[in-house]
């Protein structure tokens, strides 16, 4: 009897091993798998249940490789969706209690930690008009100072950001800030490199807004 049950379960670790193979979305996490079939209703239920806007999302460049999680939390389940460093994103809703973004990567909804992304809105501060906003093309190196670190100082530096025709940064303002990040927000912006905004079919100099998280 004992090899019997043996033998079943043994069956039924091969059997989810192979399914496992077989499909890119099948994980097991926390004791729990997510698959294919799971997918769809996960999908369909995530707009409503955070009540997102997908006609106005944000554009992002990723800071870091990350897993999109299921839940705004760190220890919710994973998708199995793992987002490149310097790939780019949209972000279509800020939760600031988890201080986290919803987002859409090749077709998945999830959630992926602000301090992971670097958002670059469509939308521009001035009058200034474009059919193609700003990309970003360099690596952003964010460094948080040592004595704000030791002193446990957090939060979000926003600033307007001059990407001139030449896709160079030539101004920066801080327009939400925090003393001891602001300069280092700025350290970590201005030498950016980006293909600039195009109207009309040439290239324009605008103010875009930024953001970094420090935590």
């Amino acid at each position: 009897m004992k090899i019997y049950f043996i033998i079943i379960a043994m069956a039924i670790g091969m059997l989810a091993q192979a399914q496992g193979a077989s499909d890119p979305s099948f994980k097991i996490n926390n004791g729990r798998s997510v698959t294919t079939s799971d997918s769809s209703n996960y999908q369909e239920g995530f707009v409503r249940k955070w009540k997102l806007q997908e006609k106005t999302p944000l554009f992002a460049r990723v800071l870091e490789e990350f897993e999109l999680h299921t839940g705004p939390t760190c220890e919710s389940e994973t998708t199995n969706v793992v987002v490149p460093k310097d790939s780019t994103l949209n972000l279509y809703g800020y939760f600031k209690e988890y201080n986290c973004w919803a987002t859409k990567y090749h077709g998945v909804w999830g959630f992926i930690p602000s301090s992971k992304v670097m958002s670059i809105s469509k939308k521009t501060f001035s009058s200034n008009k474009y059919d193609t906003p700003p990309v970003l093309r360099s690596k952003i190196r964010k460094k948080y100072p040592k004595e704000a670190e030791k002193k446990g100082i957090v939060g979000t530096v926003s600033l307007k950001v001059f990407i001139n025709k030449y896709g160079r940064v030539e101004k920066t303002k801080i327009t939400k800030g925090i003393p001891e990040l602001n300069q280092a927000a700025i350290d970590a912006i201005k030498d950016a490199k980006f293909d600039p905004a195009v109207y009309k079919n040439k290239k324009v100099g605008v103010w875009i807004p930024v953001s970094f998280d420090f935590n």
